[in-house]
């Protein structure tokens, strides 16, 4: 399941609308899918940097960042503006590879090479607090 099929799927209801902040080359590829399950009009795509969101603070319900975080070049300010967003009693979700198992899943290859942080579990965990 992609982060837009997530989305969909936790947020799907008639009074919610959903903004997707996107870098420059996952807009086209995000701008086809919800073109094409006809909902242009209730998402809308925003070319932007994850650590400074166009959005006025406390005036969202739920967000979400599944996988994107392991590109953030800084961890912190991308959770410390999620957080910044989120109303209060606001939901938060954020997925990532466990460093430990990914790594070792990709043998020779060695760690991605797209990935600015990989993060392990209790790493992953100390981010979150």
């Amino acid at each position: 399941m992609n982060a837009y099929e997530l989305a969909e799927k936790l947020f799907n209801t008639e009074e919610n609308h959903i903004l997707m902040v996107q870098a420059a080359n996952m807009l086209r590829l995000a701008s086809e899918k919800i073109v094409g399950r006809q909902r242009a009009d209730r998402i809308q795509l925003l070319r932007g940097d994850g650590t400074a969101i166009p959005v006025r603070d406390s005036s969202i319900d739920a967000a979400m960042i599944a996988f994107g975080i392991r590109n953030m070049p800084d961890t912190h300010a991308c959770l410390s503006e999620l957080y910044r967003l989120l109303k209060s009693g606001g939901l938060f979700l954020v997925s990532t590879p466990n460093k430990l198992y990914y790594t070792e899943s990709r043998g020779s290859e060695g760690p991605n090479p797209y990935h600015t942080h990989e993060f392990t579990y209790d790493e992953f965990r100390a981010a979150l607090a």
